[in-house]
């Protein structure tokens, strides 16, 4: 039977229970929830702690009415988002254990252990450590734990993720108190390029840019894994703020705007009403037109040019190709209608452009994209940062 596993994804908006499993590199949803958390957490920074751990707690006796079952669940990976993201590339390498020089799990632990006792910076924390390229005799390579080949030595090249240790020890203390048992920490971006490098059509290179309802991330991938981020404010919900000053539309009729409609490229002879209402007696119409100006309005005075700002100071790091790669656009923004048209208009030296989604049954959107990901991660046996860790903790007892 195939091992089940749960993900809890913390964005700024909303928090996301995910339980599924992954087969033949194809991952299957079980079931999925989510809670809005708006206003308890601004640019990955903890705001209200008491009331975040209440939402995450309401997460662990869940019930899937579709099934009619109650589904409880204690352990989950936790995908936190990439503020503060550092990353880092090591090489070590180690004697096989065993005299019959057959790779073991333990010889896999102590290679990663080698590599965990990096000297990194003052106040971080290494989140994951995640394996590049294995190395046996002879050369062989392989990205996967080599255990079961037969080898005298082991080496591995592999990429160290670290956040402030601020940061970790915050949503480590929410996510416990909320009595889940965390059986490893990943980031978003590296969530996001795992659903990717398993999805037809998105190349092994490219800049990945997350969009959220409030924060956007840019991360550079490189050979399918992430090599740093930067975020940078911007999504829909600075749209929907626009349109009820404008209009004195609620929040909700606002996103129900932006997602029914978005931006329109139709051309016709007349703009058409697209929502009515009664304010003081005083019926108020938004036409398409309307609602395309203030999207073209909010991209091309502010999201591009914020866009250009983090882009240039993040990718000016890195060499002169590497600003030519092409984007990858996912998150729930990406989404819009209409969103495709502009940035195409946009992005005319980064093409071809790519969108990521999930295609699994019950999350064939954007939104999703981190979540299912990060299911891919927690399924997989590559990671060896999370055994080592609970190895660490057995001995200690």
């Amino acid at each position: 039977m195939v091992e089940q596993k749960a993900v809890l994804e913390i964005t700024d908006t909303e928090v996301r229970l995910l339980v599924g499993y992954v087969k033949d590199d194809i991952p299957h949803l079980v079931f999925s929830t989510a809670k809005s958390v708006v206003g308890l957490i601004k640019n990955g920074e903890i705001i209200d702690y008491k009331t975040l751990t209440e939402i995450i707690g309401s997460l662990r006796d869940i019930r899937d009415e579709s099934n009619k079952e109650k589904i409880g669940v204690n352990q989950v990976t936790v995908i936190l988002p990439a503020v503060g993201l550092n990353v880092y590339e090591s090489d070590s390498s180690t004697h096989v254990v065993g005299n019959d020089n057959v790779i073991q799990s333990v010889d896999i632990t102590n290679v990663v252990s080698l590599i965990s006792k990096e000297e990194i910076p003052v106040n971080c924390d290494i989140i994951d450590i995640v394996p590049d390229k294995f190395t046996l005799d002879g050369g062989v390579t392989t990205s996967f734990p080599p255990i079961g080949k037969v080898s005298k030595e082991i080496a591995l090249h592999a990429k160290i993720h670290t956040l402030p240790s601020k940061t970790v020890a915050e949503y480590k203390k929410v996510i416990e108190n909320a009595h889940f048992s965390i059986e490893r920490f990943c980031l978003n971006s590296y969530a996001a390029a795992e659903l990717g490098k398993f999805t037809q059509g998105i190349p092994a290179s490219y800049i990945l840019v997350d969009m959220g309802n409030d924060v956007c991330g840019i991360t550079l991938v490189g050979n399918n894994s992430p090599i740093g981020t930067t975020t940078f404010e911007g999504g829909g919900k600075f749209i929907i703020s626009k349109l009820i000053q404008k209009f004195h539309v609620s929040q909700q009729e606002g996103l129900e705007l932006l997602t029914n409609f978005g931006y329109s490229t139709r051309e016709l002879s007349f703009s058409p009403t697209i929502f009515t209402k009664i304010i003081d007696d005083v019926e108020i119409e938004i036409h398409q037109e309307d609602l395309n100006n203030i999207i073209n309005d909010y991209f091309e005075n502010e999201f591009f040019p914020t866009f250009d700002s983090a882009a240039e100071s993040f990718l000016g790091r890195f060499k002169d190709p590497v600003r030519k790669l092409p984007f990858v656009f996912t998150g729930g923004f990406s989404m819009m209608i209409g969103f495709k048209d502009l940035a195409d208009k946009k992005f005319v030296n980064n093409k071809p452009l790519g969108f990521l989604a999930p295609t699994c049954l019950g999350a064939r959107t954007a939104q999703m994209t981190v979540s299912v990901g990060g299911l891919m991660i927690a399924c997989s046996e590559k990671g060896a940062y999370s055994e080592l860790k609970a190895s660490r903790k057995n001995i200690g007892r």
